[in-house]
């Protein structure tokens, strides 16, 4: 007996300090282990509640929310078509789309403006023979393909944006950006 109670003795402390780290050893690895189950939680709300806004073609142009959450104060950039050397200049413009729910599409509808009233005639009469005038310009233009900025909201009013190119001619529309902003951007970049 007092075999054992010299070995406590003497050992007794280290033994405790032994158990003590070990302890330590296993909180820290289990508070890590917490730590990335909770992040990955965060991020799987956090795709549950974003919409992934895109343009797509088919007989109409539309606008379609591919992602899981509603998107909100859906604008379509405005953008303004120059071709310095025909000198033929029109402005593209879109109605807001206010709210997307996930999975939802609707068809948008473009309104062009020409300089030229001329102009302004031959697109119209292209709308009313049913022959699409967006996004197939003219021929006189040159350039053949278009950018379009989306910008939008999830529910908690963080912006997204999205960019997309347009090739004129073809019914071929290119994502070229999906992202989250902190704080809202300015609609010319």
């Amino acid at each position: 007996m007092l075999c054992v109670a010299q070995f406590f003795q003497v050992w007794g402390s280290m033994i405790q300090t032994i158990a003590l780290v070990a302890t330590l050893i296993i909180i820290v690895f289990y508070t890590i282990f917490t730590y990335q189950l909770r992040r990955a939680a965060i991020k799987q709300t956090k795709l549950q509640l974003t919409p992934y806004i895109i343009l797509k073609y088919k007989d109409d142009l539309i606008c379609k929310n591919i992602g899981n959450g509603s998107a909100i104060n859906v604008e379509i950039s405005t953008f303004e078509a120059i071709d310095k050397k025909e000198g033929l200049v029109f402005r593209v413009t879109f109605l807001p789309l206010y709210i997307l729910e996930p999975k939802e599409e609707k068809i948008i509808k473009p309104e062009i403006k020409f300089e030229d009233q001329d102009l302004e005639h031959i697109a119209t009469a292209f709308d009313d023979l049913g022959t699409k005038f967006f996004p197939f310009f003219p021929k006189e233009f040159k350039k053949e393909e278009y950018s379009l900025i989306i910008d939008y909201e999830n529910i908690e009013n963080t912006p997204f944006r999205t960019k997309v190119n347009i090739k004129c001619f073809e019914k071929d529309i290119k994502i070229q950006s999906i992202k989250e902003y902190k704080k809202k951007p300015k609609n010319n970049s």
